[in-house]
């Protein structure tokens, strides 16, 4: 595990917010939020590594302004170092800059060929565990990195589930939604075409951080209607942040079709059966 972790939600350089409490030990500062907020009380706060207990009176701990710009001017200095300087592949451009991300250290190599490189690994965020993969084919010049939460959609929740992955693909700039119809595995994935760019470290970075923040920010809109009983329409209200609709629009309306009236069953037979004579006559 890298030392630029936060310990507690292992967020890559502390989400560039690093906090120290007065035991030396840095978190991130949502961390260092909810440690403050500890619902046992000012007296029972210690830190997560030591144990160290956090004077009652601490209501504030400060941002570390100089272990960030140590962090930025390592990753920075890492960065420049695994910069294109040549005539390299693009293959070798990419294992370069994946071996150059700060948490490389939670990645492993999934494949190495010459059609295809792929790097993959877990990472545990405040929205539970995320799988990223980052793989480029090298025969297309094509690169993408996608994340999948580990809990599979219901196949009773899929139907509804599309319908929520399509609003939300309709306003997406950048990457889609897409779910495995087969296991429910829901994925989050951004292509590139790399025609004419230098693939960095940085631009690598960018890519895995942006699908775990999207991942994060859709979290809970997944979560409710997998698990809810909501309907698609309340679970894009959530994921954009807005109210979500009366109580009657939320819940998904179930059909008891052992209920139906003999009347409705009788029109729709009929319908059907005006339809076949129809086809019948223009088929003669």
């Amino acid at each position: 595990m890298s030392d630029l972790c936060c310990a507690v939600c292992l967020a890559p350089r502390f989400n560039n917010d690093p906090h120290s409490l007065p035991c030396g030990h840095t978190y991130c500062g949502a961390c260092c939020g909810r440690l403050l907020a500890a619902p046992e009380g000012p007296q029972q706060r210690k830190c997560p590594q030591c144990k160290t207990p956090i004077a009652p009176d601490v209501t504030e701990i400060k941002h570390d302004e100089a272990l960030l710009t140590q962090m930025l001017g390592k990753r920075d200095e890492l960065h420049r170092s695994m910069e294109y300087t040549g005539p390299k592949s693009k293959r070798e451009q990419f294992r370069g800059a994946v071996h150059g991300l700060s948490y490389f250290d939670q990645m492993r190599t999934i494949e190495d060929n010459d059609d295809n490189i792929a790097f993959a690994g877990h990472f545990n965020t405040r929205s539970g565990s995320l799988f990223v993969l980052a793989h480029m084919n090298v025969n297309e010049n094509e690169l993408y990195v996608r994340s999948s939460m580990a809990a599979k959609v219901p196949a009773a929740r899929r139907a509804v589930i599309w319908e929520l992955l399509a609003r939300l693909n309709f306003g997406m700039k950048v990457g889609f939604f897409v779910l495995d119809q087969d296991d429910g595995e829901l994925v989050y994935k951004s292509n590139v075409y790399l025609h004419g760019l230098t693939i960095s470290t940085e631009f690598i970075d960018n890519l895995v951080d942006w699908n775990l923040i999207v991942q994060g920010e859709f979290h809970e809109a997944f979560m409710m209607l997998m698990y809810g009983g909501i309907s698609a329409e309340a679970a894009y209200a959530i994921a954009m942040k807005e109210m979500p609709p009366d109580d009657a629009a939320i819940a998904e309306p179930e059909v008891d079709r052992a209920k139906l009236s003999p009347l409705a069953v009788g029109i729709g037979v009929a319908g059907l059966a005006a339809l076949t004579f129809a086809w019948l006559r223009i088929r003669r």
